[in-house]
This record gives C-alpha cells, structure tokens and sequence, in this order.
C-alpha cells in the first residue's frame, strides 16, 4: 500500500519499504543515494506530491496509471485533422461533370481552357469511345484567380502523390502543384480537375518540359457546341509517360487518324520528352 501524506515521516517510510517500480521516482538509484523518491521530486526548491494511482489496494498496489488529460490545444489540433479527413471524400469518388455542363460552369471566365485527358480524345472524335471516371481541363496557372472566383460555390483541394489537401481560400498552389481538384460539398464528390499549365495565350507549352511548344491556335480545337479541347497530339504527349492500358487503347484509336502534320509534330514531341517510346515508331 503506498501512502501519500507527504506530511508524514511514517508515509515516506512506508513509500520507501513498498516502492513503486512503474514510478521513477520511487526506483532506488545506486548514483543517486537511497532517498532519490524525496529528491526527484522537488523541483526548483517546490515540493511535489507524489503522483497518486486511483484504484489502488492492498491486493493491487500497481494498478495501471490514470490517463493523463491531453491538452486542450493538442485535443483541438487532433479532432480538426480528424475533422478534416472525414469531411473529405475518397480520391475515387467520383460524379464528374460532362464537357458541355463544365463549360456552362465556367461561361463567366473571361480566360482560355480547354478540356484535356481522355474526354479530350471523345471531343475530337466526336463521340464518346468509351466512359470516363473523371474531367479533367487545363488552364493557364496565373488565371487560377479567375476560375476559383466562378466555382466559389466549391472547394477546391490540390492534388498530389495519390493524396489531396484543402486550399485555403485566397490561396494559390505551390510551384510544382499543378493539379486542382473541385468539390462538390453537397454530394460530397469531385466534379473536376483543373491543370495548371504553363505558356501563355498565344502559345500552348508541355507542362513537362516547356521546351516544347506550338501555337497555341494549332493545339486547342472547339465542338459545334463551343466546347474547346487540346488536340489529340497534345494530350497523348501527356498519356505516353504513364502508358496504362486505357491510354494504349486511346493511343490506337486516334494514331490511324492524326492528320500528317500532327503525326510527325507528335513523334518529334516525344522523341524530345520520352526517347525511345514505343508509340514513335507507330508514328512513322
């Protein structure tokens, strides 16, 4: 049984006889001297009791100790990540918006995009080929502004690694993070990504390796409808790095069709940025 009447010769006494091994401040220390539970506690000359264990008896002198109360701040700091995770959908939680609802979106930018990845493809083929999980369009990075301003019913999350994290309002990527993904909090799924891409207006540029570079009037087409999309040479530029089996397909579907001048523009595209690829010499 360990008394803690601190005012007690008898309860040191006692404490000393029956010390407790979890506490270190009661495990006799050969350096120290035998009274090292009276000294280790005393700090700066004030005197501290000794940590009492509830629930302890005389058949159980060694009851696990109490939990101590986290603090106020680290308890805040830990339910908001929690918070936050939660409120965040899967990356695969999909409901993406269609082209043509994208553009409707996005009728008040006074800023060029395009739509890019696989819809892209259906755009210029001028059907859809086969489903697509995802939307994904381009725009230029300085005119992010803009386009935050015309989705500000959303949340946007910047995308990276497999993970995304929330963008503060009134913030803009790091250098480096291309990828936006927008939304929907009352669906709780994403309807969009937006890619952050270099050039300019006049002058469409591989995010990639921005040595690479066309007109920008010869790299973006638009549908009956308005809708614009990056040509077929652009976006297998940006499929040929990852290959997966979708972007084989789409690569078959559209190489048979690319006009000549595409097809060479595309093959010394990436003779530059992937050497040896299998699909240059399928270009020739």
């Amino acid at each position: 049984m360990w008394v803690t009447d601190r005012g007690s010769c008898a309860a040191e006494s006692m404490n000393e006889a029956y010390p407790n091994p979890l506490d270190p401040g009661t495990v006799p220390n050969p350096h120290c001297g035998p009274d090292l539970g009276r000294r280790s506690r005393q700090v700066l000359g004030v005197y501290l009791p000794r940590r009492r264990r509830s629930g302890a008896t005389e058949s159980d002198p060694n009851p696990p100790l109490a939990r101590i109360p986290e603090p106020y701040s680290l308890r805040y700091m830990r339910d908001q990540k929690d918070r936050a995770q939660y409120d965040t959908p899967a990356t695969d939680a999909w409901n993406p918006w269609r082209p043509d609802e994208a553009m409707k979106m996005l009728a008040g930018v006074r800023a060029p995009w395009c739509v890019a990845g696989g819809w892209a493809l259906d755009l210029w083929h001028g059907k859809q080929t086969r489903p697509h999980v995802d939307l994904e369009i381009a725009i230029l990075r300085p005119h992010f502004p803009l386009f935050r301003s015309q989705l500000a019913d959303f949340k946007c999350y910047v995308a990276s690694g497999g993970k995304v994290s929330a963008l503060a309002l009134g913030s803009i990527p790091e250098p480096g993070r291309h990828q936006i993904r927008i939304l929907d909090e009352a669906i709780q799924s994403w309807r969009m990504d937006i890619f952050l891409e270099p050039g300019d207006s006049l002058t469409w540029a591989f995010r990639r390796d921005e040595t690479i570079r066309h007109p920008r009037s010869q790299m973006i087409a638009t549908t009956g409808e308005g809708v614009p999309y990056l040509k077929p040479e652009g976006v297998l530029l940006y499929k040929a790095k990852a290959a997966h089996a979708k972007d084989e397909g789409d690569f078959r579907a559209c190489a048979p069709l690319l006009q000549p001048s595409a097809r060479a523009w595309l093959r010394d595209a990436l003779s530059r940025a992937h050497p040896g690829h299998p699909w240059i010499g399928n270009l020739q």
